[in-house]
């Protein structure tokens, strides 16, 4: 996992520490119920869209490897998100990957469900670190 995109999102959670006790349940949380229960920085289209537009480059970087680990395309591992699916938005996919920030204005559903991506693979990353941690320590 690219240490950027666990800094960007953590300080868009407006935690200072991804250690600390208080970031690590709000993590733990994001990884238990998912991005669309309402997290600091993560709740609002226009928190969403400027965090995924500012920080695309990271978040298309994790997808394409999440794409290949998958063995599928990357639109077509977009498509599949829950948040997605049901929907035919091939068009709004390839213009959030691959248009100007400006080209994106109206829309907010595919930069919204990259943002969330990207919130619930670094919260699941960092909270299965932790417990792989708790339980060497433990043993």
């Amino acid at each position: 996992m690219n240490q950027k995109l666990i800094n960007v999102v953590i300080k868009q959670l407006g935690c200072r520490n991804q250690y600390s006790e208080k970031c690590l349940s709000v993590l733990k949380d994001v990884a238990d119920h998912g991005a669309d229960s309402g997290f600091h920085g993560f709740i609002y289209h226009y928190e969403t869209c400027k965090f995924y537009f500012d920080n695309r480059p990271l978040i298309i970087e994790l997808a394409k490897e999440y794409a290949q680990d998958f063995g599928t395309g990357l639109m077509e591992m977009i498509a599949g998100f829950n948040c997605l699916k049901g929907t035919d938005l091939t068009d709004e996919i390839g213009q959030a990957l691959y248009a100007s920030k400006n080209d994106n204005r109206d829309n907010f559903t595919v930069p919204n469900a990259l943002a969330w991506f990207a919130l619930e693979e670094v919260a699941r990353y960092i909270t299965d670190k932790e417990d792989q941690e708790t339980e060497e320590i433990t043993q």
